[in-house]
């Protein structure tokens, strides 16, 4: 998964994380949209976790979601690039025995060069659509799972109209900031095909994160695929012949 021009691209992300890393932090509690996504999470690892289970957050960030899945599995493994990001992570579980968990920082085009042992469940919360090389994480995470075990994960939802909207938004007055190092979105059908090639079969898939006035109006009419901005995505490793849904919208 290594590859010199996919490290130069993925720094540049993480030391943009790592500027953002306090403001970010705050903003699960101050931001509807960020209360909404940890609500979200919440419910998703609450699911899928079991007592015992070997969990892996990648790109676990501040650790908001790591500590869901330190409290509710086995053992709990946080790998993060951003030195800032890890920094309020390590402080998160500072003094907290009942909870423990691992920290690995690392680049993670080199996820697959760590050297752990397989995991049953791994999640991935805003990280995937900012590695320059998506196929390559996708064969490292599927090489950490053991036989069935459940991968769940974010990507910006290409069929919004706010995302439709956002390379022209961000060339003309620079916003959103994070756009700089976005790489990857994707429609339902998308992710779908892509999750087929690396041997992963879809469970389902959500549609979260407003936007203001249109999600209000797409949401009550099965519409939200036009409207929020972020696809949450369950699936496990290997076909496993399970029927596919899709909340907030159809399948496209």
């Amino acid at each position: 998964m290594t590859d010199h021009r996919s490290s130069e691209h993925n720094q540049g992300a993480i030391d943009w994380h790592t500027q953002v890393a306090r403001s970010f932090d705050a903003r699960y509690a101050t931001d509807s949209v960020f209360r909404e996504r940890y609500g979200l999470w919440d419910e998703v690892i609450g699911r899928v976790s079991a007592p015992g289970q070997r969990a892996l957050d990648i790109g676990c960030g501040p650790g908001q979601f790591l500590r869901l899945l330190a409290e509710r599995n086995g053992t709990a493994v946080g790998v993060d690039g951003s030195p800032g990001m890890l920094a309020i992570c390590r402080e998160q579980f500072a003094g907290d025995r009942q909870t423990p968990v691992q920290l690995i920082e690392a680049d993670l085009v080199r996820l697959g060069e760590l050297g752990l042992e397989p995991f049953d469940l791994a999640i991935a919360s805003s990280v995937l659509e900012y590695l320059a090389d998506l196929d390559g994480a996708l064969v490292a995470i599927r090489a950490l799972l053991k036989p069935a075990g459940r991968f769940v994960f974010s990507l910006p939802n290409r069929a919004s109209l706010y995302r439709r909207l956002q390379p022209l938004t961000f060339r003309l007055f620079g916003r959103p900031a994070y756009a700089a190092h976005v790489r990857h979105m994707a429609t339902a059908a998308e992710i779908a095909d892509r999750l087929a090639r690396h041997d992963f079969e879809l469970r389902s898939l959500r549609y979260f994160a407003p936007t203001p006035v249109l999600s209000s109006l797409c949401r009550p009419l099965g519409l939200a695929r036009y409207s929020d901005n972020l696809l949450l995505v369950e699936c496990v490793a290997g076909p496993v012949g399970h029927a596919v849904s899709v909340a907030g919208g159809h399948q496209a």
